[in-house]
């Protein structure tokens, strides 16, 4: 009967009444999410000291799968209509815990295996999260966490990770499924996305530039050189800037040098980035998915 269940609820059949729709946001970040553009969250933690993989189920038993968020499952109508929530009534928490060893002992290796992870799909009939616990590396076993952006944003799940963490342990996670992302008029707010959405389709496109290409039909995760976080504060206080803004301009110089790399400087203005930006009125924990996109000219 358990079977039966979690197969007719992945084709839509609800077997009980209830379940809580998806807020607005959540619903977005839901429907953008495809085959070659999964809306997904990857984070990789080393761990600083060995831990017993039945130690990490419990752990996770006892610290992420008691949040109402990690417990429920997405219901899409077989016959339209919007998304729900609905509890996944045979959760167990090893159904989302999958073990994998590195076939080499290095951050490369990692690296490479966090690239495969990310692009595998959540099983649509179950709560839509993984952890794999990465085997191989001299130091301990890395943890590969995977959460849909239905579920969350950054910002919130920060504060899961935390949470995980000894010291954060008794910190609160997102807010139960259902619960709304942000107060205010709906309408208030259908109006200001409108124009919003006018206001970027009256821009001009961006000059041509050697970085202009099409979109490809996958994500491909890749590593950065390296840096000490010290050595970054270090340089962000002695420019009077913040990490971030020190971040930012370096991405902006980079961007620059590659415009420049054999062509001129683009002509007709300056090129954009589109930048997530917090709109949070409260805690991570109340809401989720709080968060806009910004359209940033690159100095």
């Amino acid at each position: 009967m358990a079977r039966f269940r979690r197969w007719a609820t992945a084709w839509g059949w609800r077997t009980s009444r209830g379940g809580a729709p998806l807020s607005a946001e959540d619903a977005a970040r839901l429907h953008m999410s495809t085959e070659s553009n999964p809306m997904v969250i990857t984070v990789a933690l080393l761990l600083d000291r060995p831990l017993a993989f039945d130690d990490l189920v419990g752990l996770l038993d006892a610290r992420l799968a008691r949040l109402p968020a990690f417990r429920a499952r997405v219901l899409l109508p077989r016959w339209g209509g919007a998304p729900r929530w609905e509890e996944d009534r045979a959760f167990d928490v090893r159904h989302h815990v999958r073990r994998a060893r590195l076939s080499a002992g290095t951050l490369e290796a990692l690296f490479e295996a966090v690239a495969v992870i990310a692009e595998l799909p959540f099983d649509q009939g179950r709560a839509l999260w993984t952890v794999d616990w990465v085997e191989g590396l001299p130091e301990g076993p890395a943890l590969v966490l995977r959460v849909s952006h239905a579920v969350a944003d950054g910002l919130a799940l920060v504060e899961v990770l935390v949470g995980l963490c000894d010291e954060g342990a008794g910190l609160s996670g997102p807010a139960p499924v259902g619960a709304p992302a942000r107060a205010g008029s709906r309408l208030a707010r259908l109006a200001g996305g409108l124009g919003g959405a006018a206001r970027l389709a009256l821009l001009p496109a961006d000059p041509p530039t050697p970085l202009r290409a099409p979109v490809g039909a996958r994500k491909y995760a890749v590593s950065s050189q390296a840096y000490e976080s010290e050595v970054v504060e270090t340089a962000a206080r002695a420019r009077g800037a913040t990490v971030t803004a020190l971040v930012l301009t370096a991405i902006g110089a980079a961007v620059r040098e590659a415009v420049r790399d054999g062509a001129p400087e683009p002509p007709g203005g300056a090129l954009h980035a589109l930048l997530p930006v917090s709109v949070r009125h409260g805690s991570a924990a109340q809401e989720r998915n709080a968060y806009t996109s910004v359209l940033l000219p690159i100095p």
